[in-house]
């Protein structure tokens, strides 16, 4: 023991602990460096390199939002539209008494309802694109073609196996 001791100190004693320590130390004060470094800064210079370095991304951000309430106030400025049309075409019905109340109400939810089981319908569309992904990925794997027989009674023992090819793909998340 006494041997081992001393063969893996060497004459200088326990190098691997000491370097380990100092490695350390250095460590830290670099960081300490850092963070007074940083304190003795200009605060805004700071808060100028931070907001300029936001600012593409929060102009992107902006323009894309636009763009989609746009959108969506163009799409609702439709569908009520559509709705006051179908409603004044139904005032005509009455005025020449080609139709009831009771019917033009029936057909207007009818109407208010359809659209907005496509409206959301429509919304899904990006989740029913993935899903459809992910089953051809999952179909892939269960129609491939094993090198194994299910149904041999004589299989062949395996005694060699390597791992090169080897790929963990649930690390990738």
């Amino acid at each position: 023991m006494l041997i081992k001791d001393s063969i893996t100190e060497g004459y200088g004693g326990d190098y691997s602990h000491v370097y380990s320590k100092a490695t350390s130390l250095a460590r830290e004060a670099i960081a300490n460096i850092r963070t007074v470094a940083a304190f003795g800064a200009p605060k805004d210079r700071i808060s100028i390199q931070f907001a300029s370095a936001l600012n593409k991304p929060n102009n992107q951000a902006l323009l894309r939002d636009h763009i989609s309430g746009l959108g969506y106030g163009i799409f609702q400025l439709l569908a009520f539209c559509s709705y006051a049309d179908g409603l004044w075409y139904a005032s005509v019905l009455i005025k020449k008494k080609e139709s009831n109340v009771g019917n033009i109400m029936k057909s207007f939810m009818v109407f208010i309802i359809t659209s907005l089981a496509i409206a959301e319908t429509l919304a899904l569309i990006p989740d029913i694109v993935k899903g459809s992904q992910t089953l051809r990925s999952v179909f892939g794997i269960l129609q491939r073609r094993i090198p194994i027989a299910p149904n041999d009674h004589n299989p062949k023992m395996i005694t060699d196996i390597k791992g090169d090819s080897l790929e963990l793909l649930a690390s990738r998340q």
